[in-house]
């Protein structure tokens, strides 16, 4: 269900696997990855956000 984050202090979480209604997304992280656009409203972020040490720079699709 954890899954070790890469370089960071910090562990990610299967949300699939969590309760319904339990997980509400807030933005997308490592967008410059991406082989397509991801098409919803929220923000998507080029790598990280500042408030993980990013730069908060976003992509524009």
């Amino acid at each position: 269900m954890l899954v070790e984050v890469t370089d960071l202090p910090a562990y990610g979480v299967k949300a699939n696997l969590l309760p319904q209604g339990m997980f509400n997304p807030e933005f997308h992280i490592q967008c410059q990855y991406a082989v397509l656009p991801i098409q919803d409203d929220l923000p998507h972020v080029k790598a990280f956000p500042a408030s993980f040490g990013g730069s908060d720079e976003m992509v524009a699709w």
